[in-house]
């Protein structure tokens, strides 16, 4: 650890990394439009309950309309939303941004549910011998991904948040094995987690499309409707 600069990685976690959104997490065609992190509608600042999204670019919504996206649909009178999604990261990331804004969240915590939906396993941040970050698919592929591995990474990680946040949080993910692309199951072991199905495709012909969104936000309905007595 002597030979590192400590300041890059500590800047990566801390600035870069959670607060800046770069061409790093928006695909290009949103550029322009940026962070979703507020919604258009369902903002209001003083809702009963809100609602905070953590994923890859499945939450943020590439290939479709804000409005499109799942973490929109779940909005209604007396919710707002808030999505932190981000192109391109992986678990790891997500959890650091909610780690991140979390405090801020403290004194209002009652009212407040966290959905992280998992993005592939193999997305992890990593650096190069000098400290520059770059996107997980980059790194060497020298690095063994296997389920022993994979399920560890998912086990250390949803033990962790379920101690400190416990219930306040409704898993969801879309591909939960390395090798395989077209899903997961709604559970691994005892592990309770809700699918987000592709059935169509969005305007770049590779994210989930408006359908998809659709069914997602409806399962998430569900489990929020389930988790009611925590928020009123």
């Amino acid at each position: 650890m002597k030979s590192i600069d400590r300041q890059v990685v500590e800047r990566w976690y801390y600035e870069d990394k959670i607060t800046t959104p770069t061409d790093r997490f928006v695909a290009p065609m949103y550029q322009e439009e940026g962070s979703r992190l507020v919604d258009p509608i369902y903002n209001d600042k003083d809702s009963a309950l809100e609602i905070h999204t953590f994923g890859c670019s499945w939450t943020y919504g590439w290939g479709v309309k804000q409005t499109e996206s799942f973490p929109h649909l779940l909005g209604t009178d007396g919710v707002s939303i808030h999505n932190h999604g981000r192109g391109g990261i992986g678990l790891d990331h997500a959890i650091a941004v909610l780690l991140r804004v979390l405090p801020s969240h403290l004194d209002n915590f009652s009212n407040t549910l966290y959905i992280i939906t998992i993005p592939h396993f193999d997305r992890r941040d990593w650096f190069r011998d000098n400290g520059e970050p770059y996107r997980p698919w980059h790194r060497k592929q020298d690095i063994v991904f296997n389920d022993y591995n994979n399920y560890y990474y998912l086990l250390h990680q949803y033990e962790m948040l379920n101690t400190f946040i416990g219930d306040k949080i409704i898993w969801g993910g879309w591909s939960l094995q390395v090798n395989d692309q077209e899903g997961m199951t709604d559970s691994i072991g005892d592990l309770e987690l809700i699918n987000f199905e592709q059935i169509d495709f969005g305007d770049d012909e590779q994210h989930p499309g408006p359908s998809s969104h659709i069914k997602y936000a409806e399962k998430l309905k569900k489990a929020i409707n389930e988790k009611e007595s925590l928020y009123k």
